[in-house]
């Protein structure tokens, strides 16, 4: 197999997850596409999964840091499946969770305050009243 998909997109997902997707392999030969990841760019690669049919999936359940992706092409020829080479690596960043310190009432009932400690690179909070 000689046509390799390209990686488009790794991006985060929600609070622990990254969203990844990528080109078709411009073959009409593939039956699937084998997803890997590591916490390094240039080694540590582990199958995840496959996705048929698809050009994109979703890895959760990722904890804070650097979460790295490749993908290939597979063609199953009598139960033997026979692969691409890698995309080029492409990676995202999972942020850690703030953790609340504290939350308080004004004495005039009006508001409260809500402390957090700071988390690196992030750009912003989202705060959910229950």
């Amino acid at each position: 197999m000689t046509n390799v998909p390209v990686m488009t997109e790794v991006v985060p997902y929600q609070t622990n997850g990254i969203n990844l997707s990528w080109t078709a392999s411009g073959s009409s030969v593939v039956d699937g596409y084998a997803i890997y990841r590591s916490s390094y760019r240039d080694y540590g690669y582990s199958f995840i999964t496959d996705a048929q049919n698809v050009l994109s999936s979703t890895d959760t359940g990722l904890s804070a840091g650097y979460s790295y992706y490749k993908v290939r092409t597979f063609k199953v020829v009598n139960g033997i499946r026979y692969y691409s080479a890698y995309t080029a690596p492409m990676g995202a960043r999972v942020l850690a969770k703030p953790t609340v310190l504290g939350a308080y009432g004004t004495v005039d009932r009006t508001s409260i305050v809500i402390a957090w400690n700071a988390v690196t690179d992030a750009s912003g909070y989202n705060i959910y009243r229950l």
